[in-house]
């Protein structure tokens, strides 16, 4: 699932996002950042809110306040 305003505020379409990894934004942020959120959302199955620094499709910065959250099933 991806927030519509992605791509209001990215300029990346929608169906350009889905799947993708945090790589996409430009990976603006230190490598302790990435491990923290992958920490929180596949180990720890917990949601994130973070400021970030990201990269829009035609290379501009900007920061943003993130929350991403985990899909769970039944069995977690």
């Amino acid at each position: 699932y991806v927030n519509s305003q992605v791509e209001k505020v990215s300029g990346y379409p929608i169906q350009e996002v889905l799947g993708k990894t945090p790589a996409i934004w430009g990976k603006q942020m230190p490598a302790i950042f990435y491990k923290k959120l992958w920490k929180a959302i596949l180990l720890d199955k917990r949601a994130i809110v973070e400021k970030v620094t990201n990269r829009k499709k035609n290379g501009e910065l900007y920061e943003a306040i993130i929350r991403i959250s985990p899909i769970l099933n039944d069995q977690g």
